[in-house]
Parts: C-alpha cells; structure tokens; sequence
C-alpha cells in the first residue's frame, strides 16, 4: 500500500508540474519494457521547445539527448538532438557535405570537422583595427587555444573588460548574414585560417591579427600583459603587448 501511495503522489506531483497533462491520454508505467512514457492522442501532437539556432547554439549544461526544435537550422527547421558534441538533425537520412570554400552562414568556410555538417566560417572582410585590451592589463583567463575555444575566450573578455572599443567587443558586434554569435578566433582557429588562406578573402598581406588566446601566467591574480597575434599570410605566431593595435577578422561556428 505505500509503495501504492508513494505512486500516486508522484503522479500527483507531475500533473502540477505539467499542469496541461491529461491523465486519460498520458500513461506512466515503470513496468512498460519499452517505454516509461506513453502519450496517445488523435488530436494533438508532442511539442519540443522552439528556438533558434542562435539561441540553441547558445545553450549549456547539455546532456545527451537534449532535444528541440530549431526554427531556421542552416541544416533545415526540425527536431535535432545532442549527441554529446554537436546538434545533429533527428530526420534527415542524407546531407550534402559542408566544403572548405563555400560561402555560406554568414561567412566563407575555411574548417569542416568530420561529420562533414559542423566547422568555421570567416567574416567576408577584416571588422577594425583595434587594440587587445580596454585600457586596462587584468588577467580575463581567456587563455584557451583550441578549435571553437575561442567562443569562451571572447564571453571571458568582454565579461572582464566591459564596455568599449577593442578587439573581442568588435569582433562580437559583426552580425553579417544576420548572425550574431561572431567572435574573436583563438590562436588555433587562425592556425586552420591560414592553412585556408586561399578561400578567405581581403586578408592583409603581412598584418598582424588579434586572437582571443591569452597568455598564461602562473598566477590567475597577476596582471597579462600579452596576447597572441597571428600574421594569416604567413601563420606565424608571436605574444604582443595588448596594447598594440592590430586586425580584427570575426569568426563563427555553425
């Protein structure tokens, strides 16, 4: 009888919470060997939450099997899923492969990962020029190199140095193509930038660019003098004071 009542008050508990639940059309039966949750209705459908892809991009704390509905995916509206790295479309059996070259989201792509759906695009034009820093030499942590990293250095920088005119900021205020998740490469992603050099176009011969990586110091209290700065016509890479001015070419994952 209590393992019965215990039931009852968790049913109880979820038509508060789901407050439109019908009880006749929603079963819940842990005993089910293929389903804990059985809706039946001849009249109405499932819901998943409706978003953008800007907005679903946005999301974090995902887990597996993450589920909505994306209302203007580049891949198509639809349902898509989390697979633990990337969103990918529940219903489509077969896509046509992103290449290198193509000028799409906003941008020209310059990185395709291996699902062939998933990568960078660079903004057609450099944004600025401008300096790393907002007058001020404090350490953001923004010190991730990697590829798409340099999402997280940007939302650390703008965080930590506010408002004002510099590099990370800029490159954040681009919206070609109406998107508006651009940002600040980090050192890796203009690493994959130069080695597409030739697909991206008005790159400055010999121009110094900023990237969104940080140097690292051993103390997170202690003042970053530098940040790394990346030639794209040729790929080197060199720290440079945060003070100096330099490129800004945003940059976006899809």
């Amino acid at each position: 009888m209590k393992r019965k009542h215990l039931t009852w008050l968790f049913l109880v508990y979820l038509l508060g919470v789901f407050g439109h639940i019908n009880a006749q059309s929603v079963l819940i039966d842990p005993s089910n060997s293929s389903s804990i949750l059985n809706a039946q209705s001849t009249t109405k459908g499932f819901l998943p939450p409706r978003m953008s892809e800007v907005q679903r991009n946005n999301m974090t704390g995902l887990v597996v099997g993450v589920i909505v509905y994306c209302l203007d995916c580049t891949l198509g509206a639809g349902p898509y899923s989390y697979n633990g790295s990337s969103w990918t479309p529940m219903f489509v059996t077969s896509f046509s492969p992103v290449t290198i070259g193509q000028s799409k989201f906003g941008g020209v792509v310059f990185y395709v990962d291996d699902s062939g759906q998933h990568g960078l695009v660079a903004a057609l034009s450099d944004q600025s020029s401008a300096t790393w820093y907002n007058g001020n030499y404090k350490n953001t942590l923004a010190i991730r190199s990697g590829i798409y990293s340099g999402f997280y250095n940007t939302e650390r920088i703008n965080t930590e140095q506010g408002a004002g005119i510099y590099a990370a900021s800029i490159a954040t205020q681009n919206n070609s193509g109406g998107f508006g998740d651009w940002y600040l490469p980090s050192k890796d992603e203009m690493t994959k930038m130069f080695q597409q050099i030739a697909v991206i176009p008005a790159i400055t011969a010999g121009a110094n660019y900023w990237s969104s990586t940080e140097e690292s110091v051993s103390n997170p209290e202690s003042t970053s003098l530098n940040a790394y700065q990346v030639i794209l016509s040729s790929g080197v890479s060199s720290l440079q004071t945060k003070s100096t001015s330099a490129r800004v070419r945003a940059v976006r994952r899809f």
